[in-house]
């Protein structure tokens, strides 16, 4: 009889330690200090356009502001609703698109770092041209996905008016709406949280799309709370850091925000634009420091 006895069976390897949250922002915020610079220069090429291009909206709500001080004034600013939202929603792709290039590449600079590289650069903008492919593919996934969420919001009215058409009640449609409107974003969290961890899978594994998305539904899979806790910490961290350095602290500024002045809305957006640009590196670093974390555990 070959083999080992049936008191013997076979070795199993003890499962890993999950690494304390606390470390994890530990070496978060290490590697965000110690590549700083070529952090901070990626996101500024990407995320300054998206800064500039947001001033003419931002303009425009001070226009605004001032607008809705008469009835009068307010009918004819309604006029402007329909080309105001086109034109946040033309900026919102293009902060995504160019928001998705600059995560990249300070994933790419993260994980470079962490195992004791500094990659310049230049590297890090060469390695982005060779990935434009799959994070357009990428980017074109979450489109997608907020379009069928879009389409989901108008079902969710729909199947509300025809609920208080059948009852005759107004409170019934309002109750509905909420309960409905509240399933749908648990669902969105949840789906969106299982794929925090679809950009470093995609960079640093170098995985097509879709796979992307699958790798990181794997790896958040067992860690959901975990991961919304952890997303949440940092998102109070950087929270509270834009706060400290906010730019409603410059004298005459909050009043003129207050007050519609063009110019307070500027500043605030130049300046907000700046603070976003300096703090933005600290999620895709921690995302990475993650994303290694939980592949230990899930190779």
């Amino acid at each position: 009889m070959s083999g080992g006895s049936w008191q013997t069976g076979p070795e199993l390897k003890p499962r890993r330690p999950r690494t304390p949250i606390a470390d994890l922002f530990e070496e978060t915020f290490r590697l965000y200090r110690r590549n700083f610079g070529p952090m901070l220069l990626v996101t500024a090429v990407f995320l300054g356009p998206v800064v500039l291009a947001s001033l003419p909206l931002t303009f425009w709500q001070a226009q605004w502001s001032r607008q809705f001080s008469t009835p009068a004034s307010a009918a004819a600013a309604m006029d402007e609703v329909g080309p105001f939202i086109g034109l946040s929603l033309a900026i919102s792709l293009l902060a995504l698109v160019l928001g998705t290039f600059a995560g990249a590449g300070i994933t790419y600079v993260a994980g470079r770092a962490r195992s004791g590289d500094r990659p310049s650069v230049g590297e890090v903008f060469r390695a982005l041209r060779r990935l434009t492919p799959p994070i357009a593919g990428y980017i074109g996934l979450f489109v997608a996905g907020w379009l069928a969420m879009s389409l989901a919001v108008v079902v969710l009215v729909v199947i509300s008016v025809l609920i208080a058409g059948v009852s005759q009640k107004i409170g019934v449609a309002i109750a509905a709406i909420v309960l409905l409107g509240l399933a749908l974003t648990i669902a969105v969290v949840a789906v969106l949280v299982r794929l925090a961890l679809s950009l470093p899978a995609l960079v640093l594994e170098q995985q097509r799309p879709m796979n992307a998305l699958r790798r990181s539904w794997r790896l958040v899979a067992g860690s959901m709370w975990r991961t919304i806790g952890i997303l949440l910490l940092v998102g109070l961290v950087i929270g509270i850091a834009g706060l400290v350095v906010s730019p409603v602290y410059i004298p005459g500024v909050m009043e003129g925000f207050l007050e519609g002045s063009p110019g307070s809305y500027i500043v605030v957006a130049i300046i907000g634009g700046a603070i976003q640009i300096a703090l933005g590196p600290i999620l895709p670093t921690l995302l990475t420091v993650l994303f290694f974390d939980y592949a230990a555990e899930r190779p």
